[in-house]
């Protein structure tokens, strides 16, 4: 049978063991901790890289299409509001209904630009969800540190349980947990962000379609008084 000295020995020996493994745990928490810190600061910079890598290609992109159809309204005007070679009535007739000839591309450029707000409007929607995530991201971070020093402000001059206090902390509020939620949060936005792009992208080009269409039966209707114009000039000279 064991005598009291082995059974304090044995049970001396198994809490040392027991502390052992416990240590272990807390470093491996600890290392993990870290290593989100670190994936978050990563997420950051990677996600701000990638957002004005977009923002490039979607600027271009709107300078693009909106430089298309402003052309074709040019073509259009030049075209059917031409002054060469033109006989005399006719030129009487455009300058007669000059305000009316310009109210069709004054229309266009402010149906252009309702077009460009409704698209920046929308862009501007889905990145601040991003930013509030990374904000609440920069929090956690904030929050994790301020735990660290706290903690070892509690137990001056011991690391393991200045260790063990924060792995406390975080295990009994899920820190480690919200912090996951939060990135995996973030990154559907940007994901979100980039559905968006295209959709908007698409969106502008069938918003200045219309402008286009929009112009064009202004100016028919245009053409129509012109031609109105000439007929009566032509009979009045007759």
């Amino acid at each position: 049978m064991l005598c009291g000295v082995q059974i304090f020995v044995i049970l001396l020996m198994c809490t040392k063991c027991l502390c052992q493994v416990n240590q272990k745990n807390v470093t491996a928490f600890l290392l993990k901790y870290e290593h989100y810190m670190k994936a978050s600061h990563d997420l950051d910079r990677s996600d701000k890289a990638l957002l004005k890598s977009w923002a490039s290609v979607a600027q271009v992109d709107r300078v693009n299409v909106t430089s298309h159809y402003r052309l074709e309204m040019v073509r259009h005007k030049e075209h059917s509001f031409s002054r060469n070679n033109i006989s005399q009535k006719w030129l009487e007739c455009l300058s007669l209904h000059e305000l009316e000839i310009k109210r069709p591309e004054r229309n266009y450029y402010r149906c252009e630009a309702d077009c460009l707000q409704v698209a920046s409007v929308a862009d501007h929607q889905e990145k601040k969800a991003v930013h509030q995530v990374a904000k609440e991201i920069k929090q956690w971070r904030k929050s994790f540190r301020y735990l660290a020093n706290q903690c070892h402000l509690d137990n001056p001059r011991n690391e393991d349980a200045a260790g063990a206090c924060l792995v406390e902390y975080i295990q009994r509020d899920n820190y480690d947990l919200s912090l996951q939620r939060l990135m995996n949060l973030k990154q559907k936005c940007i994901g979100d962000i980039y559905l968006k792009m295209a959709f908007s992208s698409n969106d502008l080009n069938e918003c200045l379609k219309t402008c286009l269409s929009q112009f064009l039966y202004e100016i028919r209707n245009v053409m129509d008084t012109l031609h109105l114009c000439y007929e009566i000039k032509s009979k009045y000279k007759e």
